[in-house]
């Protein structure tokens, strides 16, 4: 429902046919939404094996590496089958990045 919403807010598309249950949509949706448009690459690129090749060649930047990780608002409720609602998404995105970091650990340990 989030996504028709989010085309009729964003892109115009017509719902007048369109059973709605509301017309509300989560306060942090659109501009998350935005964000991620306005973003160079989709989130978590490039792959955690060329982030690893890249720090034998370059020194470590913790702040910018997990900017490049940091799931957004969205991933994070959909990875976690969150309900897109008013509560915050702090805690799903760091449930997100604590699941991709044990899956990176379970990889890399062959």
């Amino acid at each position: 429902m989030c996504t028709i919403k989010l085309a009729h807010y964003l892109l115009g598309a017509n719902l007048e046919k369109m059973p709605l249950w509301d017309n509300n949509l989560p306060q942090w949706l659109i501009p998350s939404v935005l964000e991620q448009w306005d973003a160079p690459l989709p989130p978590n690129l490039p792959p955690a094996i060329v982030q690893i090749r890249k720090h034998l060649l370059e020194p470590i930047n913790l702040i910018t590496d997990l900017r490049e990780r940091w799931p957004n608002p969205v991933q994070a409720t959909m990875d976690a089958n969150g309900s897109f609602n008013e509560m915050p998404r702090l805690p799903m995105q760091l449930r997100n990045c604590c699941v991709r970091a044990m899956q990176l650990l379970k990889r890399a340990r062959g």
